[in-house]
């Protein structure tokens, strides 16, 4: 309360109360109407803000919530603002994240090759720990660090290297937590967890991945917590390249060194994963398959498919059973071949036809001549040609 204990009355205590301010009652009257945060509505008259859904947010003082555009998302509820769509992934109106197919066509392969990860994303919430060096070039020291990734899911929100502020979930993809530090000489480092990207970015591989491991896709985090070691600027991202194995099966991510990123430019703010797995093979289609029929009897026979191109499947198309066929010699033939023999039947036969025709002709003409030369002539024998 405001009072005033200055005021004269004849020599009796008193005071003047300005103002009650109540804080923290279940019910009554406030002061004044705060504004309720973004991603926060309440209607006229209520005592208590609401946070949106998932999926949409609102300005500062909302009475209503709106769901997020196509491409944006909003991880949590609460969530202040919708956050855009990273490189190649796509949402519809009111999403809770981007790319829920976890899946990607490489645009930039004249194949056009389509990849599918998400046997990884409902494998597991959280791959790791991963043992990865996150490098200090002020101290040109490197630190063991713990990494855990998420395929296309955040992290949950009790993963040990993620932090919350005021009862916020953190939304990432991607997260580092420093191991114990054994020495006074490490201690100088930076042993705090790191958010490395909020946002996830799907590509293909580059050209020295490619050279180096072979072909695959690559998934990127990016909008991590601010990176110090690389500038003002600059922020913490996550580069995850999948590599076509179809013997690994699900492999493993393994750490690719700062030093060694198979000619990837050295940044001490990015974290980049080899992960050698069959998803990291293009997603086999129909035309990547060839049809090979077995012997035939009594006119029909079974088809199997044959892969012809490196790609994945969890199995091949089921064989056809029973398929009409030709037990002849030609059935067995390709398809060229018999369209070779039929044009050579025809030219065979096109010869033929026009030597008969020639035959007759000329036959005929002989016949006339010398039916000519031996009859009695009008003409003298040097008349006739």
């Amino acid at each position: 309360s405001k009072h005033n204990s200055g005021i004269n009355t004849g020599g009796v205590s008193s005071a003047r109360i300005y103002a009650i301010v109540a804080e923290g009652l279940e019910s009554g009257g406030a002061y004044q109407c705060s504004p309720c945060a973004e991603g926060y509505h309440s209607k006229v008259s209520t005592s208590h803000c609401l946070p949106c859904p998932g999926g949409s947010s609102s300005n500062r003082g909302a009475i209503a919530c709106h769901n997020c555009g196509p491409n944006t998302f909003a991880p949590y509820s609460g969530s202040p603002q919708c956050i855009p769509c990273g490189k190649n992934t796509h949402a519809p109106a009111g999403s809770k994240e981007c790319a829920p197919q976890c899946s990607f066509i490489d645009e930039d392969d004249p194949a056009h090759p389509k990849f599918d990860l998400s046997p990884l994303r409902d494998l597991t919430d959280a791959f790791g720990p991963i043992p990865v060096q996150i490098y200090h070039p002020e101290v040109e020291m490197f630190e063991d660090h713990q990494m855990l990734i998420s395929v296309c899911k955040p992290l949950p929100p009790n993963a040990s290297c993620l932090s919350s502020n005021h009862g916020t979930p953190k939304h990432s993809y991607a997260c580092t937590v420093p191991q114990t530090v054994e020495n006074e000489e490490q201690a100088v480092l930076n042993t705090n967890p790191r958010d490395l990207g909020t946002i996830m970015e799907f590509g293909g591989v580059s050209e020295s991945i490619r050279a180096k491991y072979g072909n695959g896709m690559s998934l990127t985090t990016v909008s991590g917590e601010a990176c110090p070691e690389g500038g003002p600027d600059a922020l913490w991202s996550s580069h995850i390249h999948f590599v076509c194995d179809l013997d690994a099966g699900v492999g493993t991510p393994e750490p690719q060194s700062l030093e060694n990123a198979g000619g990837l430019p050295r940044n001490p703010c990015q974290v980049h994963l080899i992960w050698r797995t069959q998803h990291g093979c293009p997603k086999c289609q129909q035309k990547d398959y060839t049809p090979v029929g077995g012997p035939c009897k009594g006119g029909v026979h079974d088809v199997k498919h044959v892969r012809n191109s490196v790609c994945y499947a969890p199995s091949a198309p089921a064989d056809e059973k029973n398929v009409s066929c030709r037990s002849d010699a030609i059935s067995a033939l390709p398809q060229w071949a018999i369209g070779l023999i039929v044009v050579g039947g025809l030219t065979i036969l096109g010869s033929i036809l026009t030597f008969g025709y020639l035959w007759h002709k000329y036959y005929s003409m002989y016949s006339q001549y010398s039916n000519l030369v031996t009859s009695d002539s009008p003409y003298p024998d040097d008349e006739l040609e």
